[in-house]
């Protein structure tokens, strides 16, 4: 899918609905009617769309059952006054960061895992982009996951409030809006932030190299015919550390590993990681559901 949706921008014209909101003095009936014409995109939005049509009819929302990717990045988000991030893996972060640079849309980033939890906004022109913070994409065998270090249900309701205010903030036209990284440990009751910070002297997105935009740090896929499989490699990403993420992954699922190879198995699924980073996961031809079950599993 290469197009972006008809989304109308809604003006709210009920006001009992929002009265509080109204009521409150960072937000008034200019800030709430800012907020009925805006157009936001949630990158991971089929479970949003169901539970966010129920709790209120009056919002236009359209979910899009498609790989966010550089063939359709710019279509799906162009015309948003925000993006926000729903996703669970570093690769397309990148990607909605070439793509906020590109078109001038700020974006909100948050990340969940275990009881840990951070957010942060990325607005182009103000502060540093996702990549002055993070050059690279991280070694897989360093990420961690859901489904391989666990987590506690009330870590990413945090996350996912702060990124929601945040988010009126930023289309409200708030002075207040945050600039720093705001991270959190749930379990040991820490709670933290600071400014962000360029890691880098010279980013190449700020300066208008969108590498993954382009599809050239974006990992390959193709479909293995007759093997009901699905191989991924993205040349980009260092080749992992196969003892360690063999480690990792033990307690969620079957693992064997050799100096060669990480071959690890759970329920009908299979992955096979070589040691130059070529993935192939067994059990399916569908790309979405291949990438879904790297993300739970290696981060990427």
């Amino acid at each position: 899918m290469t197009h972006k949706p008809a989304i109308p921008k809604i003006k709210v014209m009920e006001t009992s609905r929002y009265s509080r909101q109204i009521l409150f003095w960072g937000i008034g009936a200019q800030g709430q009617e800012k907020l009925g014409e805006s157009f936001v995109v949630l990158v991971k939005a089929i479970a949003a769309q169901r539970r966010l049509r129920a709790i209120n009819s009056e919002v236009r929302i359209e979910g899009i059952v498609a790989d966010f990717d550089p063939s359709n990045a710019e279509d799906l988000v162009r015309g948003a006054d925000l993006i926000l991030d729903g996703l669970d893996n570093f690769e397309t972060r990148f990607l909605i960061n070439d793509v906020s640079l590109k078109l001038g849309i700020p974006w909100i980033y948050g990340g969940t895992v275990a009881s840990l939890g951070m957010t942060a906004n990325f607005i182009p022109g103000q502060t540093p982009c996702f990549r002055c913070y993070q050059p690279e994409l991280p070694p897989r065998e360093s990420i961690q996951t859901c489904d391989t270090a666990g987590i506690i249900n009330s870590a990413p309701l945090i996350v996912g409030a702060i990124q929601s205010a945040e988010a009126i903030k930023i289309l409200v036209g708030s002075a207040d809006i945050s600039r720093d990284l705001v991270m959190f440990d749930l379990w040991k009751n820490i709670f933290s932030r600071a400014p962000l910070q360029r890691m880098i002297d010279r980013c190449p997105a700020c300066e208008g190299d969108f590498a993954f935009l382009r599809g050239e740090s974006v990992a390959k896929v193709i479909r293995l015919c007759g093997q009901n499989a699905v191989q991924i490699w993205n040349p980009a990403v260092a080749p992992p550390s196969l003892l360690q993420l063999a480690e990792r992954l033990r307690p969620s699922g079957e693992v064997f590993v050799n100096e060669y190879l990480l071959r690890f198995r759970t329920g009908e699924m299979e992955l096979v990681l070589f040691y130059d980073g070529r993935m192939v996961v067994r059990g399916t031809t569908e790309i979405v559901t291949a990438r879904s079950f790297l993300a739970r599993y290696i981060g990427t």
